[in-house]
């Protein structure tokens, strides 16, 4: 037997024990009735600025009707092997120097096993850094820099534009990062980013945005793929179902946490982002189509966040069999009656797995972010705790590997300000 024969054979055996996501399900829309609007996350406001696009119950409803008419939903189809897949990445990009009138001013490249920081990259002139992503050969990094431009009409608002940079790190050499920018035109109607993730393969940079408003005016959510060689945009979906508001961008850049299965085949996101409930999609960008949610999978959904546990972040590991969850504190007690934990959904099943990790830590309130998920459970975190220290609130960051129910720190000094998704790439 040859070994594309043994491939083939054990990827059968694996797709054999698959069983088909659970449908998505709430109470039908009354007719005549207007549906109020999804609540926004609770709890986001005291680590950063304002940024999650809220979406109607509408919408909600909209996607959980969506089939796909190809025939029962499945989950997503593993991908071979991937050694660049499984390893856990040794290198990070994390943006720092925080500036409110235009964003980041540096990005800051350093090793997670040493501690050592490899270099400082600074700002172009009249521009900031917003979001950064990486890819899975942890050499390759895209960022994002904004700027407001001025209004092309008068009592017109501005509009920021995005400039996308190619962050490439060359450990111990002389030159260990260098920016470069890329030829990517993104549309003016995209201002607001809500997610970003840069393929395995470093070829492919995905974006999802919306219209941005300082005024909350309502706009389509659109997805788009760029080449990275010759920056030409490559695929658009468009989700142009209910009103969705949207928010001032420069916060989170992957609200959404928008991230590639290790194929390069798979994206899969949190929509809407950063609102209550919480769905989890998948949209195979070799599929014919052009609409976000009837061209996309749920996988998982978790319509109670006063029941079940929430998830303040979710990541599909990059073989596409798991979730990685990371939950909030919500309530008035404090980490004492909730705990934040990181979460294992299966995509089979769209139920919990398993609890990865809990912190055990004192804190009056907190979250805890996925920022990197791998296989078999892997992942890497970020636990935010803020305490109250004479009467003066204080905020302890850690960053560790999630693995075999430890976490164990790495090497990665954050930010005393704020985390947000989307400002530390692996």
């Amino acid at each position: 037997m040859t070994v594309e024969d043994r491939l083939r054979a054990t990827t059968d055996a694996l797709s054999g024990t698959m069983r088909q996501v659970r449908p998505l399900t709430l109470p039908p829309e009354q007719p005549g009735r207007v549906s109020p609007p999804r609540q926004p996350r609770p709890g986001r406001g005291w680590l950063i600025p304002l940024t999650a696009a809220v979406a109607v119950i509408a919408l909600a409803v909209t996607l959980v009707a969506v089939r796909d008419n190809r025939g029962p939903t499945q989950a997503p189809t593993a991908p071979a092997a991937n050694p660049a897949a499984t390893a856990i990445p040794r290198y990070y990009v994390q943006l720092a120097d925080w500036n409110p009138a235009i964003g980041y001013q540096d990005a800051i490249v350093g090793d997670s096993r040493t501690g050592k920081v490899l270099g400082t990259v600074k700002t172009p002139p009249h521009v900031g850094f917003a979001g950064v992503t990486g890819a899975a050969e942890d050499r390759t990094f895209v960022i994002d820099a904004t700027s407001n431009a001025e209004p092309a009409k008068p009592n017109q608002e501005s509009q920021p534009t995005h400039t996308w940079y190619q962050l490439r790190i060359a450990p111990g050499t002389r030159h260990p990062a260098e920016l470069t920018k890329l030829p990517i035109v993104q549309p003016v109607n995209s201002a607001g980013v809500v997610g970003l993730a840069l393929s395995p393969d470093a070829g492919t940079l995905a974006v999802l945005s919306q219209p941005y408003s300082a005024q909350s005016a309502v706009g389509p959510f659109t997805l788009r793929t760029f080449s990275l060689v010759t920056g030409k945009p490559l695929r658009a979906w468009t989700a142009s179902e209910g009103k969705i508001s949207t928010s001032v961008p420069g916060g989170s850049e992957n609200e959404a946490g928008l991230t590639w299965t290790a194929d390069g085949q798979t994206l899969a996101f949190m929509f809407p982002p950063a609102a209550w409930p919480d769905y989890e999609l998948t949209l195979n960008v070799t599929d014919k189509g052009t609409s976000l949610l009837k061209d996309s999978r749920p996988v998982l959904a978790i319509p109670d966040p006063d029941k079940d546990d929430n998830c303040l972040s979710l990541l599909l590991a990059s073989d596409g069999r798991t979730i990685v969850c990371g939950t909030e504190t919500t309530g008035t007690h404090g980490c004492s009656q909730q705990e934040l934990q990181f979460n294992l959904y299966s995509t089979a099943s769209g139920k919990l797995t398993r609890v990865l990790y809990r912190y055990r830590g004192a804190c009056f309130s907190g979250e805890a972010d996925v920022v990197w998920a791998g296989t078999d459970g892997t992942a890497i975190g970020v636990i935010a705790a803020e305490r109250i220290v004479e009467t003066r609130a204080t905020t302890d960051y850690e960053v560790g590997v999630l693995a075999a129910g430890k976490f164990t720190p790495l090497h990665v000094p954050m930010s005393s300000d704020y985390f947000n998704a989307g400002t530390l790439a692996f």
